[in-house]
C-alpha cells in the first residue's frame, strides 16, 4: 500500500511541476508581446514624429484629446500586462521533497522511515503530498497573475484598434 501511495504522490508531484513549466513559459510569452509592440512602437522615430504632426495639423481639440485618452488607455494596458508577466515570472516559492539535509535523512541509523521499505515509502509520499500542495498554491498565484496579464494584453489589443480605426476614420 505504501508504495502504491508513494507513487501517486510522485506522479501529482511531477503533474504540478509541468503546470510550472507551462505557465512560465506563458507569461515568457505575454511578457515578450507588448515588450516587442512597445519596440516598434517607440524605438522608430520617424512614424511617431510623423503621426504627431498629422494630429496637430488636421484635427480638432476634442476629438484629438479623445486619440489620445485611447492611446493612454492602450499604454496602461499594456504596462499592466509587462507588470503582471514579471510578476507572473517572480513567482519562485516552490518546494522541494526532499529535506535539507539529505545525507543525514538517508543515512543517518535508527530513524523510523529507515527500519523498512513501508515506513520509507510512507516518508517519501508524505513529503511528496507537502511539497505538491504547497506548489499546486504557488502555481495558482502565478496562473492568476497571468491570467490578469492576458486580459490586460486582451484590452490594450482592444484600445489599440479603437485607436487606429477612429485615427485612420477622422484622417480619411
Amino acid at each position: 500500500m505504501e508504495e502504491a501511495r508513494y507513487k501517486y504522490s510522485q506522479l501529482l508531484y511531477e503533474r504540478e511541476f509541468e503546470i510550472k513549466e507551462r505557465l512560465e513559459k506563458k507569461a515568457a510569452a505575454v511578457f515578450a508581446l507588448p515588450s516587442t509592440l512597445i519596440g516598434a512602437l517607440f524605438l522608430k522615430a520617424g512614424p511617431v514624429k510623423e503621426l504627431s504632426s498629422f494630429l496637430n495639423k488636421t484635427l480638432s481639440e476634442s476629438y484629438l484629446g479623445f486619440l489620445l485618452l485611447l492611446f493612454l488607455f492602450f499604454l496602461i494596458c499594456l504596462l499592466l500586462t509587462i507588470s503582471y508577466s514579471i510578476a507572473s515570472i517572480m513567482v519562485r516559492q516552490y518546494r522541494k521533497e526532499y529535506p535539507k539535509n539529505l545525507y543525514k535523512f538517508l543515512f543517518k541509523p535508527g530513524t523510523r522511515h529507515l527500519q523498512s521499505n513501508d515506513h520509507f515509502y510512507e516518508e517519501i509520499a508524505g513529503r511528496l503530498a507537502i511539497a505538491t500542495e504547497h506548489n499546486a498554491r504557488t502555481n495558482e498565484i502565478k496562473s492568476k497573475r497571468l491570467s490578469r496579464a492576458v486580459l490586460a494584453l486582451f484590452l490594450s489589443v482592444i484600445f489599440l484598434l479603437v485607436f487606429l480605426s477612429a485615427f485612420l476614420m477622422k484622417g480619411i
